[in-house]
């Protein structure tokens, strides 16, 4: 199949596997099977907030700069840690990234940060 194809396909099958779940507030986190960016950010605009495991096919997503993070991770320790904040569509999304020992984990969420709030308390 196209890309593009697929891409509609998977964003079409979790929007209705996730209808149940429409603007309550729920937290869906998917294999990296099923990462496609779109589909993410369409389940956010329907009150779904989604976590995916980003994974390089081919190529990159045209909204995940994967070689641009693996380079800004090149001599950090492992367990360093960073993120990416965008705007798609009026959805607010985060890329966390995190050095392991043979490469960089990218997750891609419609929820949460990695910035401690005011008051927040630490674990």
């Amino acid at each position: 199949l196209p890309s593009d194809l697929k891409t509609k396909r998977t964003q079409r099958l979790l929007l209705r596997l996730c209808g149940s779940l429409y603007s309550r507030g729920k937290v869906i986190i998917f294999d990296s099977g099923f990462w496609v960016f779109e589909a993410l950010i369409a389940l956010k605009k329907v009150g779904v907030y989604a976590s995916a495991l980003i994974k390089k096919r081919r190529y990159w997503s045209a909204h995940v700069p994967g070689d641009a993070i693996d380079d800004h991770f090149k001599g950090k320790e492992v367990g360093s840690t960073d993120s990416l904040k965008g705007l798609i569509d009026d959805v607010h999304y985060d890329i966390f990234c995190m050095k392991e020992r043979d490469y960089v984990m990218k997750i891609m969420t419609t929820c949460g940060g990695l910035i401690v709030k005011d008051g927040q308390k630490r674990i």
